[in-house]
């Protein structure tokens, strides 16, 4: 069963200051509990922050894999 998800447009930044960002947020909670209900027995899903800068190089990959396998924690 072939499955195709459009990750590029969740974002889940739930503590910003960016109102850009907020009302982004807000508009994909829709998705982000979506995909919750149809994936979850599936699939590990990973809430990540919006990042201001591309993860380029060891000390930046290796602080996204961080974010990877400990679980994302708004405003922390």
């Amino acid at each position: 069963m072939p499955i195709s998800i459009r990750s590029s447009s969740v974002i889940a930044n739930a503590e910003s200051n960016c109102e850009h960002c907020r009302v982004r947020q807000s508009m994909q909670q829709k998705y982000l509990k979506e995909a919750h209900e149809l994936y979850d027995e599936f699939f590990h899903i990973v809430q990540l922050p919006l990042l201001t800068e591309e993860v380029r190089g060891p000390q930046k990959l290796k602080e996204f894999s961080k974010m990877l396998v400990e679980p994302f924690k708004p405003g922390a």
